[in-house]
């Protein structure tokens, strides 16, 4: 059903951050797909508008808990619950990450509590202690169960080479943050364990470590206009993936596109731009296995 919801984000000048808006559009089943402009602000009662970064103050809270990881969060009021409740027939409530965030379960976070009781005594030393170059553990907000999901658009091809002449695969229905171009061949991620982005002028590489291969449901298969599964070819994209994608023996019942990525704090507000050169600057000699260690198969990329 949120597959119905378009959102348009004001983060351009001249607009004062005070004054940026959040934009959600509802956009009933059947509706023509929405242009950039149709989500724009007009007032009606199909939209409702809400701050970037809202004052938290007075704003009470609500535990959130995704996949066994809890937080707190800041609950938006009963006038967005109202509106998004209409729409979605059911009882819900709008919150606010606010400066919280979630612990990382099991062992995807490089330098999480079950990752580093992997390690070596001499790994582990060196994460705890401050002079040896402690590193905090990795931390999410509202995400699934990491900080980026890597996707290449020569994996997304081979999945429209599934489908009958005439029909593509969206690879926004895999829900990427991060699509890369230039993979040797299709699911060639299958096998990185470590990304280096460089901007434009080639220096300072953002270090990215890949842990785990995301596992696929149903959901690549929603119908946009409609918030339902899709239907024909489109809605066979699931199981035709998993004739041959089930790769990864720790989720052997689902089909593998795209892996998990994460950076370490003090990476954090670097910027990533469409354009940016990636090299693959580690690889593995085998596939992670979901909900082991990521680094025992791993070697320096050549």
């Amino acid at each position: 059903m949120l597959a119905l919801f378009g959102t348009h984000i004001d983060l351009h000048p001249p607009t004062p951050p005070a004054q940026q808006s959040i934009v959600i559009t509802y956009l009933p089943p059947g509706s023509a797909p929405p242009t950039r402009e149709a989500l724009h602000w007009r007032g009606d009662a199909d939209q409702v508008m809400f701050p970037v970064t809202p004052d938290i103050a007075g704003l009470d809270t609500a535990e959130v808990d995704l996949h066994g990881s809890a937080m707190r969060a800041y609950d938006m009021g009963d006038a967005l619950r109202r509106w998004f409740g209409e729409r979605l027939g059911a009882e819900v409530r709008l919150v606010y990450v606010g400066d919280q965030s979630r612990a990382v379960l099991g062992s995807l976070a490089p330098n999480g509590a079950a990752a580093r009781a992997r390690q070596g005594l001499g790994s582990r030393m060196a994460g705890w202690l401050p002079w040896a170059g402690a590193v905090e553990a990795e931390r999410i907000a509202f995400n699934d169960l990491a900080q980026y999901l890597v996707v290449t658009e020569e994996s997304n091809e081979d999945v429209s080479a599934r489908l009958p002449e005439g029909l593509s695969m969206d690879v926004s229905k895999f829900r990427p943050n991060i699509v890369l171009r230039g993979a040797p061949e299709s699911f060639d991620e299958d096998f990185w364990g470590e990304l280096t982005f460089f901007g434009e002028e080639g220096r300072g590489g953002l270090r990215m470590q890949l842990t785990a291969n995301c596992y696929r449901c149903q959901s690549i298969t929603v119908d946009y206009a409609t918030g339902k599964p899709a239907q024909g070819e489109l809605g066979t994209v699931w199981k035709k993936l998993n004739k041959d994608r089930r790769v990864d023996k720790g989720a052997k019942w689902s089909p593998v596109f795209g892996r998990y990525g994460f950076v370490e704090n003090r990476e954090e507000r670097r910027v990533l731009r469409v354009g940016d050169s990636v090299e693959v600057t580690r690889r593995n000699v085998e596939r992670t296995v979901f909900g082991e260690s990521f680094c025992i198969y791993a070697e320096e990329a050549r």
